[in-house]
């Protein structure tokens, strides 16, 4: 009867992954910027396009070659990419419903419910992005391990490997957890002193390592440029921004996240000095691989973090969430008193799942941009003549692929390719003078012509009697490579140039009902005249 009620009820909780992920494919909208990077990048003439331009993007190649393909196929719309997005997610929960059985914890319910009901697991997951790949890989790695240490045949080892090289190949960040894993796995087999079993599994990991040695070139193009995004990286960032991701649905949830982590370390660790209660050996070594690999993956993963010194957004941490989980539920799967596990297990599951509700709902209706009704608006109203202007610049890069016709684009500063993100021209007019002189003469030479000026995005303006900031070429005193600084010193500048010599301005519309991601929500203005 308990194994039928557990079985239910992970089905149940299925169920509702999938109608979330179904759902969520239906509210997205449009691509993001990061988005519609990954799908310009994808879809450029040749593969060595791509390589060329595989500074400009944060992953491997495995994922752009992933959205080639289906680009291929005729499927390049949003929808179309949406459900490519929508597919990968629900991979994540066959994945899940593969660790418990390649675990041997019956089905999986934590996990599930840790995963399944994470708003930004499913956004980000099922977004033109690497990391629901990401995810899918490290899941099944984790499972392919533990069996290449306890119970190896032929082929599992030689799926572990593919599954390892792709992991690498999805997310650089990912190099970080292949490690964390390869050296649990190799301590599970060591403990049995199963020697070629170890050097089976760091034999599989070295491989991954040496896959991603032709990205140092590619690595090294882009150290040329990144000065504009290298931030200090501390534990403390770190820290906020892993309880980021696991409070997408509410801090109550993040923090009974910890409360799980430090429930199943302590499980693991009370089993281990346990020998000879009731736990099997087999149980015992499962239980101990969870803790092992959730103790090295949050220590690699922050060493790499540390290493690249990039600015982190949370859903980078979703690959690291997926093993947590699993490693949470591998543990509490393992409880030394038998009859209360099951129960415990199901109870902590729909604890999950209710305090997740109300966050999850109002999550999933986030739409992921508004640039594209931007567009809309500007393909039925804008003429040839008219400047559209967008600040800042990066945002050009989803305007560019919903907006064809014929107003000329111009960014702040100004960005000549607008496929891709492309930071090295960022910084070449960081390091010029009087950069966004251009475009306020186009601006000046529509207006007095009688056209218009569109803008996407959003203008700063000088407090009432002072001239806007004008910042030397960089590196410049404090502000040294701060691309916000100078961005706002632009920004400003436009803006005052603007209430200098517009004879009229009004905000255009963008109707929808539907909140907006808050990392491109765009206002669009029309200004008109000239004084």
């Amino acid at each position: 009867m308990t194994a039928r009620m557990l079985r239910a009820a992970a089905v149940a909780l299925t169920a509702l992954a999938v109608a979330l992920h179904v759902y969520y494919t239906s509210k997205a909208g449009g691509l993001w910027r990061d988005e519609a990077n990954t799908a310009a990048l994808a879809s450029m003439p040749a593969i060595s396009d791509i390589w060329h331009h595989l500074p400009f993007e944060s992953f491997p190649m495995l994922w752009p070659l992933i959205v080639r393909l289906f680009q291929s196929l005729g499927c390049d719309s949003d929808l179309a990419l949406r459900w490519l997005g929508c597919f990968v997610g629900l991979s994540i929960v066959a994945a899940l419903w593969l660790n418990a059985r390649l675990l041997g914890f019956s089905v999986p319910l934590l996990s599930l419910a840790l995963l399944g009901c994470n708003p930004m697991v499913i956004r980000s997951g099922d977004s033109m992005r690497a990391y629901g790949v990401g995810v899918v890989l490290i899941l099944l790695l984790f499972a392919l391990l533990w069996k290449v240490a306890t119970a190896p045949s032929p082929p599992v080892v030689a799926l572990a490997g593919l599954v390892t090289v792709a992991s690498a190949q999805a997310l650089y960040h990912n190099a970080a957890l292949v490690f964390a894993i390869c050296v649990s796995a190799a301590v599970i087999a060591g403990r049995k002193r199963q020697w070629a079993r170890s050097l089976a599994i760091l034999g599989i990991g070295a491989i991954a390592a040496l896959s991603l040695v032709p990205y140092l070139e590619v690595i090294q193009r882009a150290r040329s440029w990144d000065v504009v995004s290298v931030r200090e990286f501390s534990p403390w960032i770190f820290g906020a921004r892993l309880f980021e991701a696991i409070s997408a649905a509410g801090n109550a949830v993040g923090w009974f996240w910890l409360v799980l982590l430090l429930l199943g370390m302590g499980s693991a660790i009370a089993t281990q000095s346990r020998p000879g209660d009731a736990t099997n050996d087999d149980e015992r070594q499962r239980c101990l691989y969870g803790v092992l690999a959730i103790a090295i993956s949050v220590a690699a993963s922050f060493g790499f973090l540390r290493l690249v010194a990039y600015p982190t957004q949370a859903w980078y941490y979703l690959p690291l969430l997926g093993v947590l989980a699993v490693a949470i539920e591998s543990s509490l799967a393992v409880l030394p008193l038998h009859r209360a596990r099951v129960p415990a297990r199901l109870v902590l599951a729909i604890a999950v799942v209710l305090l997740s509700a109300v966050p999850l709902w109002k999550g999933l209706q986030l739409r992921q941009t508004n640039v594209d009704l931007a567009a809309a608006q500007l393909r039925d109203k804008a003429t040839a003549g008219d400047v559209i202007m967008i600040a800042p610049w990066y945002l050009g890069v989803t305007l560019d692929r919903y907006y064809k016709g014929p107003a000329s684009k111009l960014t702040i500063p100004p960005i000549d390719d607008l496929r891709v993100q492309r930071y090295d021209l960022l910084k070449s007019q960081m390091e010029a003078v009087e950069p966004i002189a251009p475009v306020l003469g186009a601006v000046e030479r529509a207006l007095k012509a009688g056209h218009r000026v569109w803008i996407v995005g959003g203008l700063l303006f000088p407090p009432a009697g002072k001239l806007p900031p004008s910042l030397a070429p960089a590196p410049f005193e404090s502000f040294g490579w701060d691309e916000g600084a100078y961005m706002s010193a632009w920004t400003m500048q436009a803006g005052h140039f603007l209430q200098q010599h517009a004879l009229h301005a009004e905000e255009v519309p963008l109707a929808t009902q539907a909140p907006i991601n808050s990392h491109e929500t765009v206002q669009l203005l029309v200004v008109r005249g000239w004084r």
